[in-house]
């Protein structure tokens, strides 16, 4: 037969393959003897566009189309026309069910996304068919064969089924809450689809990207050392083998491709069949940092091209680095979240704290005030409770400083001042007298060996002065009645040193590393230590460029704190510089504040009209009895608009509140001034502002408003009547310095 045989027609290969067949051989007999429903059911499969096959006869003998002869996998050509069972090769597989099918229920049938490894791009290359048969009937309607036709569903089912990966890889990683819980889940869900990703590890750097470690694997049977190492050395002398080029990825940022590795995966790869000829490092990005927080080692798919599982790797690194960075995220988010809730926690312990601290002054006031008030006492009663209100007012005075100096800290505005200071003794020598009443009462031993050589340094006297307090009263609190507190001053080689030490219950191991922790306090009932007085003093000291540190060796045994300041280098001229101050004022805190007020006539004026405006009706009678017992004219307004009613240009000093109910006084001073000028052409007076805020940002608004001085409230007498003498002006004279 040739091409030009109206049976057999047609210039294909499975054409010309057909022609040669000896078909009395073959169940169907010679083609000149067949029934016209076969060879119509063949002309329709030769004439195909698609790969098509046909099964006629009870036997159903096997014949097919050029596009079909691949589908067969080795079966030769001249298999053609013997039964489809020896014929249809690896495709009678797929085709056996649906002609029993077609044959049993003379209803069309199909099968989607049926697996066949063809050789057709050079290699062998896996692909996906939908089989779709139809029955061939004889001239009685009986069905007397299959013909079946194969459409390329290869792009579309490999699409689905990554995208089936992907999806539930997105689904499962955002869950993670930690990097290695995301490389778990990860791991497990391409175990699902090893024809995508044959094997796959996962390692996770550390913080230097010295070290990768493993987390996780998928598609392995067994995890030998060389194929997945706990640990790969990156850098440094250490770095060892790295089979999968894991360090060259991270450092390079970018997909390292690894080839000749089947002997290595062949004896531990769960489906050797699947062994892959080539593998990807891929590094995965941690997305809020510029760093590589891991990489994925991932084989490729052998049975299609390398660039689609390259690809795919990379699609499924760039999925876990959004998952690591998520699971990042929500650490960082718990780990916030818990330590908010621990300062919260230690905010509430420390204000009931406060609160307890702040009663034992108050009821001590109140209670000799009480006496007072029924004049139970006798003349050296009554000395010693005016000292003990004073002691203890003092005493709330600084637990409110510290408040304030408190939010100065986590504003960052705490400020020291640098001036030279020859020594440090005193100070400190200022600070164990104001202690020693305190002491007596408590019953405990307070001593001191301070040296005048505790210099000398540059620093800021009251702030210094303001640790020797927190430290001195943190020693008394937790000394017991009975028991000694030591402090000890003196220059070091080059430093000063401050030691402060008491025997009181001492502290525990896990109490040590937090006592400086501002809000912190030790655990019992009281608590023996902390606060914001002991953060504050290593600020301050940390400000001067010093160093704070606490001893306690166990439980029972005291507490030893011991401060090191930098000595300062003198030049001969600059000596005079640094002589001691004669102002050596308390520590701004519960220390007394010197020098005492100035008594009438000893250089200052009498007699000054003062306009005070303070709408505490307390506060404002109170300061404006003592004012007037010192000589002096009075007028009190309880408002800005009362203020403004009295005017300001006959008075000599304004002392103006900072808030008033109707305003502010950084407003009202300008009304005030503004209205002077406009009554004459005598200059405005000076004025001072009292404030409770005292910090820079305050002292600053209150220069620019035109205040002249700034006093923070609570104001002692000899605050006031200083800062007026000092701004007042003097009979017949300028404003004094």
């Amino acid at each position: 037969m040739d091409a030009s045989d109206p049976i057999l027609p047609g210039g294909g290969r499975a054409a010309s393959v057909l022609r040669d067949v000896r078909w009395a051989d073959t169940p169907l007999g010679p083609p000149e003897e067949w029934p016209a429903h076969w060879l119509a059911a063949l002309h329709r499969a030769l004439d195909a566009y698609l790969p098509a096959c046909v099964a006629l006869g009870p036997e159903h003998a096997f014949l097919c189309n050029d596009g079909f002869l691949p589908l067969r996998g080795a079966k030769p050509p001249a298999a053609l026309g013997l039964p489809a069972g020896r014929a249809a090769g690896c495709a009678w597989e797929a085709l056996a069910p649906l002609l029993e099918r077609v044959r049993a229920t003379g209803e069309p049938a199909a099968s989607d996304d049926v697996l066949f490894h063809l050789e057709r791009a050079g290699y062998i290359e896996e692909t996906y068919f939908t089989i779709a048969c139809d029955p061939v009937r004889d001239a009685a309607g009986q069905v007397d064969g299959v013909i079946a036709v194969a459409i390329d569903r290869t792009t579309r089912a490999l699409a689905t089924r990554r995208l089936d990966l992907l999806r539930t890889l997105i689904t499962r990683t955002l869950r993670a809450r930690t990097e290695a819980e995301a490389c778990r889940l990860a791991a497990e869900t391409l175990a699902l689809w090893p024809r995508e990703l044959p094997f796959a590890l996962l390692y996770l750097l550390d913080a230097g990207g010295t070290k990768a470690r493993f987390a996780a694997a998928a598609g392995l049977s067994s995890r030998p050392a060389l194929t997945a190492p706990a640990v790969v050395e990156l850098t440094g002398r250490a770095a060892g083998v790295d089979l999968w080029r894991i360090g060259r990825a991270a450092e390079e940022g970018a997909t390292v491709e690894v080839g000749g590795v089947e002997g290595v995966l062949d004896p531990v790869l769960r489906d050797p069949s699947l062994t892959p000829r080539t593998v990807f490092a891929v590094p995965i990005a941690d997305p809020a940092a510029d760093r590589v927080a891991g990489v994925l080692v991932a084989g490729a798919n052998r049975f299609r091209p390398s660039d689609e599982s390259r690809a795919l790797a990379e699609l499924v690194a760039s999925q876990l680095a959004a998952a690591i960075g998520n699971a990042l995220a929500s650490e960082r988010s718990r780990r916030l979240a818990a330590e908010v809730a621990a300062l919260d926690q230690a905010k509430v312990r420390f204000f009931e704290n406060l609160g307890a601290d702040l009663r034992t002054p108050l009821e001590a006031i109140l209670g000799w005030v009480e006496l007072l008030r029924e004049q139970r006492l006798d003349r050296p009663g009554t000395a010693l409770a005016l000292e003990l209100i004073e002691e203890n007012a003092a005493g709330a005075r600084r637990l409110v400083e510290d408040l304030v100096d408190a939010a100065s800290l986590v504003t960052a505005r705490l400020r020291v001042a640098h001036e030279p200071i020859l020594t440090l003794a005193p100070l400190v020598e200022r600070v164990v007298k104001w202690f020693r009443p305190a002491a007596a009462m408590k019953r405990t031993e307070l001593s001191a060996a301070v040296h005048l050589d505790a210099g000398p340094i540059v620093g800021d006297r009251e702030r210094l002065q303001q640790v020797v307090w927190h430290l001195v009263a943190n020693a008394l609190r937790a000394a017991p009645p009975h028991g000694r507190v030591q402090v000890r001053c003196a220059r070091a080689g080059s430093v000063v040193e401050l030691v402060v030490s008491d025997t009181g219950p001492g502290l525990a191991a896990t109490d040590v590393p937090g006592v400086f922790d501002r809000w912190w306090r030790t655990g019992g009932t009281p608590p023996a230590a902390g606060g914001l007085g002991l953060s504050l003093a290593r600020e301050i000291v940390e400000l001067h460029g010093g160093t704070i540190e606490v001893e306690s060796g166990r439980r029972g045994h005291g507490v030893t704190f011991r401060v090191r300041l930098p000595v300062a280098t003198i030049a001969p001229q600059q000596s005079a510089a640094w002589a001691p101050s004669a102002r050596e004022s308390g520590p701004g805190d519960a220390a007394p504040r010197e020098p005492q007020p100035p008594a009438a006539g000893a250089g200052y004026p009498a007699g000054l009209r003062i306009l005070l405006v303070e709408d505490d009706a307390a506060a404002g009678t109170a300061m404006q009895r003592l004012l007037e017992s010192h000589g002096h004219t009075v007028r009190l307004a309880r408002s800005a608009s009362d203020a403004e009613r009295e005017g300001a240009s006959s008075y000599d000093v304004l002392i103006v509140d900072l808030q008033l109910p109707d305003g502010s006084g950084l407003d009202l001073l300008p009304r005030l001034r503004v209205r002077a000028g406009e009554e004459g052409p005598k200059e405005a007076p000076p004025a001072i502002v009292m404030s409770g805020f005292g910090g820079s940002v305050d002292l600053d608004r209150c220069r620019s408003a035109g205040f002249t001085a700034h006093l923070v409230k609570p104001v002692t007498a000899g605050e006031l009547l200083n800062v007026i003498g000092r701004v007042a002006r003097p009979v017949g004279g300028p404003p004094a310095n």
